[in-house]
């Protein structure tokens, strides 16, 4: 079993093989039916090239999403933006959350910034103290954002954020991950500004809200996206075909994104019943924190052994001490499954 630095307890493929994996926060519904019948349009298309730019995707992102298509930039999933657009552009001076999702201080420490953390307090609820926050970015170039945060799952108002960016000095960066904001209630989204705002520039996901994790798109929005070259044939044509057809089958995944919340809140009861201190928000997971005595690494061999996969705090920061775990939120068909698994582990 292999130790990641930044991506918690790494199990083996033969480990996760038979067990309920709940580490990654991948959706827990299906994609949309005109999705479903996109990809399997799609297969026909597998031994060609896909689109040189794909320009259908840029296309369908700007019409729903009212952006100029000068501002979008395309990749094979957030986590390809980060390390390229993101890790191409930081200073030498850098914050983030702590905790938050932890592939912004690796990429940052990967390239040789100095990264500063912002501490946020589990007493407080996780919450972020905005003139605090700006205090703390100041010497810095750049400040990351995910909002609503992994794995806090708390968030910002969209004038908060603008609020945060007029505090700033003109050229300290504001980056915001939106990988969850579909989660969050509607006009969250900075996205629309980023495309006007210097050095304002939003990361979206098509992952995890609208169930494409296997597929890997994403897009990036900032005044000068246009400028960032994007390598030719970034994204397989299934998915860019099934991203546009997600994205105008939005109808079917919004009642989705509400039901997460509410489930995420009701689960997050369920487990604190059982002894776990536990906050929920908008996101499709669970934070825990485990009784005393219980140590965040113990405890996910023991529920490997049951047949289940948490995340591990490695990565996240240094607030998340080794009594945290993350849980993703389940099918509701396996929630009495894995709520049954995790009481036993206590015991």
């Amino acid at each position: 079993m292999d130790l990641s630095a930044h991506h918690g307890k790494g199990f083996s493929a033969a480990e996760r093989q038979n067990a309920i994996c709940l580490d990654v926060l991948d959706a827990w519904f299906d994609p949309s039916p005109g999705v479903a019948k996109a990809y399997l349009t799609s297969l026909s298309s597998i031994s060609h090239s896909p689109e040189l730019d794909s320009e259908s995707l840029r296309s369908a992102i700007a019409y729903k999403k009212h952006l100029p298509e000068t501002c979008i930039g395309l990749g094979a999933g957030s986590s390809e933006i980060i390390h390229r657009v993101f890790g191409s552009r930081i200073g030498a001076t850098v914050l983030v959350l702590d905790p938050t999702y932890s592939e912004y201080r690796f990429v940052a420490s990967a390239k040789g910034a100095i990264v500063r953390s912002f501490a946020l307090d589990p007493n407080q609820g996780f919450r972020i103290t905005l003139p605090a926050l700006v205090d703390a970015a100041r010497g810095c170039d750049d400040v990351v954002l995910v909002n609503p945060n992994n794995p806090t799952g708390k968030y910002l108002t969209r004038e908060e954020i603008l609020g945060i960016r007029e505090s700033l000095p003109a050229g300290c960066r504001l980056w915001i991950d939106e990988a969850y904001v579909d989660y969050c209630p509607a006009q969250t989204s900075v996205e629309q500004d980023a495309s006007r705002v210097e050095n304002l520039v939003v990361i979206k996901s098509l992952s995890k809200s609208f169930g494409l994790s296997g597929l890997r798109v994403a897009y990036w929005v900032g005044v000068n996206a246009s400028s960032v070259i994007t390598p030719p044939w970034a994204i397989s044509q299934p998915g860019i075909t099934c991203a546009v057809a997600a994205l105008e089958d939005e109808e079917y995944y919004r009642p989705l994104w509400t039901e997460t919340v509410r489930r995420a809140e009701a689960f997050s009861e369920q487990l604190r019943k059982f002894g776990f201190e536990t906050w929920a928000g908008s996101l499709n997971s669970v934070l825990l924190q485990l009784p005393d005595g219980i140590h965040a690494e113990s405890f996910a061999h023991r529920l490997l052994e049951k047949g289940l996969v948490l995340r591990t705090p490695e990565g996240m920061g240094e607030v998340l001490d080794n009594r945290f775990l993350r849980i993703s939120l389940p099918t509701i068909a396996l929630e009495p499954l894995v709520t049954e698994r995790l009481k036993s582990a206590l015991s």
